[in-house]
């Protein structure tokens, strides 16, 4: 596993630990977990069939 492909692992990790809060702000929870970029973090989501409002309402 490359140190890039890791970092991504725990940034998604992070953000569905936080994203677990239904008060939290989806676009707040993409920069406490290390996404540069709303665009960057739902490119992630987006490989897991779901964005983050997605997994919220799960």
């Amino acid at each position: 596993m490359t140190f890039i492909k890791f970092l991504t692992t725990e940034r998604i990790k992070r953000s569905e630990f936080l994203l677990s809060d239904q008060k939290a702000n989806v676009i707040d929870i993409a920069y406490d977990s290390g996404f540069s970029s709303k665009s960057w973090f739902y490119t992630f989501y987006y490989q897991k069939d779901c964005s983050g409002k997605q997994y919220v309402i799960l």
